[in-house]
C-alpha cells in the first residue's frame, strides 16, 4: 500500500491574458480522488513543492486548443496524471525534480491518458525538465491509456538509476526533434505499433536497450545518439529500422533487430572507427543501405534470412587496411556466423516513370529522385504531381519537386490544370488565359465622352464580383468567354426653353419662330409647337413655322418633351406689312470677355411692328464664341470674331475680343499729372486687376484733342494751356481716367 499524504496543489486558474501573463488564484488541499478542471486556460502554473494527483485538460468547448503548463516543483513525491481531451495539445514547460526513494511514492513521473477520444498530443518543450532522483521502474513520460503521441522538440529528461525508460508509448509513438535525454536505461521506447522517429537532439544510454520498439518502426535521420555498456543500440522486435542520417558512438552491439514484415535493417554510410576486437566500440556515420530483407542468402555468401529476420547485425572491421563488413547473426537453435562483404551485393532498385517529366529510372527505396514537369502547353498550367503505387513528393505542387521512391514500381505523372482565355472588350485585365475558378481583377476603360459605365457582361459564363462597378472580379468559367463594359448616355435634364417673346406676321405670310432648349447639352432637345388660336395662326408642330390666318393675334408655345417645360410668343396678325427702318444693338463696342464667358445682345427694331422680322446672329470665327438664336454670346477660346445681327435688310456688327482672363479693373500711376505745353508723356504703365489679365490691351481716347492729344500706345503730347481727361478702356470696356493739366 502507498503512505498516504496530503499534497498541496496551485494553479493559474483565472481567467485575463495581458502580454502573455495569467492571473493567479491559489486553491486547496484536495484527495487522492481530486478532479481539478482547467476548462479554457491557456496555461497552468505548478508550483514549487505541489503535487498534483489528476488533471482533467478539456477543450474548453471549441473543439481544438494548446494547454500550456510551466512552473517549478523541486521535490515531487507522487505521478502527474493529464488526462487530455480530443484535439487538445499539451505543451510541456515546467519542470519537475522528483523526491528520492525514501520520500517518492510511485514509479513514474508523467502519465498520459485521454480518456475523451483521440488525437490528443503532449509535447516537452524548450526549458522543460524532469529529473529522476529515485530508482525508477516505470517511466518518466508514460502514455498508456488512449495512445496519446509524445513529442520532444527541447528540454530535458534526466534518469540516474532505475531499470524503466525515460519515454514509453504504448501506441501513440514517439518523435523526437531537439532536447536531451540522459537515461541509465532506455531512452525511447514503444509496445504494440507505436513508431519511434529521431531527427534531432541527444540520447545517452548506459544499460539495457537506447532505442526500443516491439512491433513499431524506428526511424532516424538525424541528432546523436550515444551509448555506453548497452545490450542493444537500437532494438526492434518486429518493425522496420530505417537510419538514413545523424550519428550513432557506441562501445556496444550496433544494430539487433526481429522483422517478420518490412524491408529489415536500412542504412548508409561507412564506420569511420578502427578497433583490432569486438566490443571496444566504433563511431558509426549513418548514410546508406545495407541489409534489405529483399536479398537472399543463397546468392554472393550473403546471410539467409528467414520469415523471422535477422537476429543481429553489427558492423565492424576485418582488420587494418579491409572493407567494411557486416557480422550476420541467424537465430537459429546453433547460430552461425556469415560475412558478407561490404558491396558485394547490389541493392534492390524500383522502376520510375514519369509521364508528363523528367527524371525516370531505377531507384532504391528511400531514393530522393529529383523530378522536373514538363513545360506546360500554352493553354495548360501545371497543377499537381501524382503517384500510382505509393512514395511522397516534398512539394505535389511545385513544377521542380523530389519523390521518395517507394520499395515498388511506381507511375509518377505531372498533371495539368486547362487555360481558358478570356477577352476583355473596353476594358483591361491582369492576363489572357486562366485556368477555371480563377479570380481575375477586371477595370473598365474611361467612359466616351457623354456616356458613364453601366455594367459588366460576359458572353459564356463565369461571375462578378460587383457587375455594376468599374473596378471589380472576374471568376473564370470552364471554357473561353468575352467580358465586355457596357456605357450608357448621360441623361441631362431640360431645365428649361427661349423663344421670341412677340412677333408681327401679314396675313398669309409665315415666318419660323427661334427656339433655344436649355441647357444647350440636354439629353432630350425635342418640342412640340401649338397655337391658341388656329383660326388666327397656325405653326407646325416641329418646325416652329407660324403662318398668319386671320387678323388678331394669338399665343404660339414651345413645349418641351423632356420636363413639358414651356415658352410662349404673342403672335400679331395684320393686314398691313411694314419693313424696318432702323435696328439698334447693345453693346456695340468695347466688347470683350473671358474664356467661359456670356453677353446677351439686345436687339431693337424700328418700327417694332415690323412685320415678318426675326433677328439672326452670326459670327465670323466660332471657335473664338458663337452666339445662339436668341442672341447669346459664347466665350470659347482668346481671340477676335465678329459678331453681326441682320433683321430685315438692317445689319449691324461689332468685334468682340474673348481674352484668356477678363479684367475687373484697371488703374494708371495718378488721378492728375500737370505738365508744360509742348511736353511728351507715357501713360502706359497701366495696373491690372487681376494682375493675369490676358490680353492686357486698352484703347486711349482724350476728351480735348486740342489741348492734349493721345496715340494708341498711350503716349501723350500737350499743345496748349488748358484741362483734358484721358481715358483708358480695356478691351472688355472697364476704364480708367487722368485729368491732364497743361500750363
Amino acid at each position: 500500500m502507498k503512505k498516504t499524504f496530503e499534497k498541496v496543489l496551485t494553479f493559474l486558474l483565472a481567467a485575463v491574458m495581458t502580454l502573455g501573463l495569467m492571473v493567479v488564484n491559489t486553491g486547496k488541499v484536495c484527495a487522492d480522488d481530486q478532479v481539478i478542471n482547467i476548462d479554457g486556460l491557456n496555461s497552468v502554473q505548478i508550483s514549487n513543492k505541489v503535487n498534483i494527483a489528476i488533471i482533467d485538460i478539456y477543450d474548453g468547448g471549441d473543439g481544438n486548443g494548446t494547454i500550456t503548463v510551466i512552473g517549478y516543483n523541486s521535490n515531487l513525491t507522487e505521478p502527474i496524471t493529464l488526462n487530455i481531451a480530443k484535439d487538445v495539445k499539451v505543451v510541456w514547460k515546467a519542470k519537475l525534480i522528483t523526491a528520492d526513494d525514501d520520500n517518492y511514492n510511485g514509479d513514474t513521473v508523467i502519465n498520459l491518458a485521454t480518456h475523451y477520444g483521440p488525437p490528443a498530443v503532449f509535447e516537452f518543450a524548450e526549458d522543460a525538465l524532469i529529473k529522476v532522483n529515485f530508482t525508477m521502474s516505470g517511466s518518466a513520460i508514460a502514455s498508456t491509456m488512449g495512445s496519446v503521441p509524445v513529442e520532444i522538440t527541447g528540454g530535458e529528461i534526466i534518469v540516474d538509476k532505475g531499470i524503466g525508460s525515460a519515454v514509453f508509448v504504448a501506441q501513440g509513438g514517439v518523435t523526437m526533434t531537439g532536447g536531451t535525454i540522459q537515461s541509465s536505461s532506455t531512452a525511447l521506447s514503444s509496445m504494440s505499433a507505436g513508431s519511434i522517429t529521431v531527427t534531432g537532439g541527444l540520447i545517452t544510454s548506459n544499460t539495457n536497450s537506447t532505442i526500443s520498439t516491439n512491433s513499431g518502426n524506428i526511424t532516424i535521420t538525424g541528432g546523436q545518439i550515444e551509448t555506453k555498456g548497452a545490450v542493444y543500440t537500437i532494438y526492434s522486435n518486429r518493425g522496420n529500422i530505417v537510419i538514413t542520417g545523424g550519428k550513432i558512438i557506441s562501445d556496444t552491439m550496433l544494430l539487433s533487430f526481429h522483422v517478420m514484415d518490412g524491408i529489415g535493417l536500412y542504412l548508409e554510410g561507412t564506420c569511420d572507427g578502427r578497433f583490432s576486437s569486438y566490443p571496444n566500440g566504433c563511431v558509426f556515420e549513418i548514410k546508406a543501405l545495407l541489409v534489405p530483407k529483399a536479398l537472399n542468402g543463397t546468392d554472393k555468401n550473403i546471410a539467409f534470412i528467414d520469415s523471422y529476420g535477422l537476429y543481429s547485425a553489427t558492423a565492424v572491421w576485418k582488420d587494418s587496411g579491409s572493407v567494411p563488413q557486416i557480422e550476420v547473426t541467424r537465430n537459429t537453435p546453433t547460430p552461425t556466423i556469415t560475412t558478407i562483404n561490404w558491396g558485394e551485393y547490389e541493392i534492390p532498385k524500383y522502376a520510375l516513370t514519369v509521364v508528363n517529366g523528367t527524371g525516370d529510372g531505377d531507384y532504391a527505396a528511400g531514393t530522393k529522385v529529383s523530378v522536373v514537369a514538363d513545360t506546360p502547353a500554352s493553354n495548360q498550367v501545371f497543377d499537381i504531381w501524382m503517384t500510382s503505387a505509393g512514395g511522397s513528393f516534398i512539394n505535389d505542387r511545385s513544377t521542380t519537386t523530389k519523390f521518395t521512391m517507394p520499395a515498388n514500381d511506381v507511375t509518377v505523372t505531372a498533371a495539368y490544370k486547362n487555360l481558358y482565355k478570356l477577352t476583355i472588350v473596353n476594358g483591361v485585365a491582369t492576363g489572357e488565359n486562366f485556368e477555371a475558378g480563377s479570380v481575375i481583377p477586371i477595370t473598365a476603360d474611361p467612359a466616351p465622352s457623354g456616356m458613364v459605365f453601366d455594367k459588366w457582361e460576359s458572353s459564356n459564363g463565369g461571375s462578378f464580383s460587383n457587375i455594376y462597378s468599374t473596378t471589380t472580379n472576374f471568376t473564370m468559367p470552364a471554357n473561353a468567354t468575352t467580358v465586355t463594359a457596357k456605357y450608357k448616355a448621360i441623361t441631362i435634364p431640360v431645365t428649361g426653353v427661349n423663344t421670341l417673346t412677340k412677333v408681327y406676321i401679314k396675313k398669309g405670310k409665315t415666318v419660323t419662330l427661334p427656339m433655344i432648349v436649355k441647357p444647350d447639352n440636354a439629353s432630350n432637345k425635342a418640342v412640340s409647337w401649338t397655337s391658341a388660336n388656329e383660326k388666327i395662326a397656325t405653326v407646325d408642330p416641329v418646325t416652329g413655322k407660324v403662318k398668319g390666318k386671320k387678323k388678331g393675334n394669338t399665343i404660339i408655345a414651345v413645349t418641351t418633351e423632356d420636363g413639358t417645360k414651356t415658352a410662349e410668343c404673342k403672335v400679331y396678325v395684320v393686314t398691313k406689312a411694314k419693313k424696318v427702318k432702323k435696328l439698334t444693338i447693345s453693346p456695340t463696342k468695347y466688347v470683350g470677355l473671358g474664356v467661359g464667358q456670356t453677353q446677351q445682345i439686345q436687339t431693337k427694331i424700328s418700327p417694332a411692328k415690323a412685320t415678318g422680322v426675326i433677328p439672326t446672329y452670326t459670327s465670323s470665327n466660332p471657335s473664338v464664341a458663337v452666339i445662339d438664336k436668341m442672341g447669346l454670346i459664347t466665350a470659347l477660346s482668346p481671340g477676335k470674331t465678329k459678331i453681326t445681327v441682320k433683321a430685315g435688310s438692317k445689319k449691324k456688327s461689332f468685334v468682340l475680343t474673348v481674352g484668356a482672363v477678363a479684367p475687373v479693373s484697371i488703374s494708371l500711376i495718378v488721378d492728375e499729372l500737370t505738365l508744360n505745353v509742348k511736353e511728351s508723356f507715357n501713360l502706359n504703365d497701366i495696373t491690372w486687376n487681376p494682375d493675369n489679365s490676358d490680353p492686357k490691351e486698352v484703347t486711349w481716347t482724350t476728351s480735348n484733342k486740342k489741348i492734349v492729344k493721345i496715340d494708341k500706345h498711350g503716349i501723350i503730347q500737350t499743345l496748349k494751356k488748358g484741362k483734358a481727361t484721358i481715358t483708358a478702356t480695356t478691351w472688355n470696356g472697364k476704364t480708367a481716367q487722368i485729368v491732364i493739366i497743361v500750363q
